[in-house]
């Protein structure tokens, strides 16, 4: 919490759950009657969040949400006018832009017959990362020379955005920021 508080954020409760829970009534009064300014949700799993979401609403919560997202449309979906006005982030706001990510979504469905998730972008430029570090050991492929080989890419640009792991081993380091706003995703950053 210190992290946070040094951006002058002030922490007010700190309510855990488990993942399988239902109904969070009990934290959600808690963080009610301190009349938050937002709430944020520090859990990744678009049923749950949304669950919460919902329970938000029908307690009378009008509190802004931060949270992230893998699948902000399964969020929306399960959470439904509850999740308006949320902020997201997010590794990549879908697959409506840019070109090469519509592209993708396009041979994908082609493909396989259904849309694709998050985890399909990131497979897809993690197989193309792994391709280019076996490419670039070639011959000596040891683990140790595929590793360092990795380690040296640097401006890759794939689906998630430009990669960058001679600086970073994350290779991205930003996220994108979205709203939630007539149940569609408005990127805002």
């Amino acid at each position: 919490m210190a992290k946070v508080e040094k951006y002058g954020v002030k922490v007010l409760t700190r309510e855990t759950i488990n993942l399988e829970d239902k109904d969070f009534t009990g934290q959600l009064l808690k963080i009610k009657v301190l009349n938050p300014q937002m709430v944020v949700f520090a859990v990744n799993w678009e049923l749950t969040m949304g669950l919460i979401a919902k329970s938000m609403g029908k307690l009378g919560m009008e509190t802004p949400i931060l949270t992230g997202a893998l699948d902000v449309d399964k969020f929306v979906e399960y959470g439904e006018r509850a999740t308006e006005g949320a902020i997201v982030g997010l590794p990549f706001a879908g697959f409506d832009q840019p070109k090469e990510r519509v592209d993708f979504a396009q041979r994908f469905k082609a493909k396989y017959g259904k849309d694709p998730v998050t985890h399909s972008i990131w497979g897809y430029d993690a197989g193309n990362i792994i391709a280019i570090g076996l490419e670039k050991a070639y011959p000596n492929i040891t683990r140790v020379n595929v590793y360092e080989a990795i380690a040296s890419i640097s401006g890759l640009r794939l689906l998630q955005g430009t990669y960058d792991l001679k600086a970073s081993q994350d290779g991205i380091s930003r996220s994108e920021i979205i709203k939630i706003v007539g149940g569609k995703k408005m990127l805002i950053q």
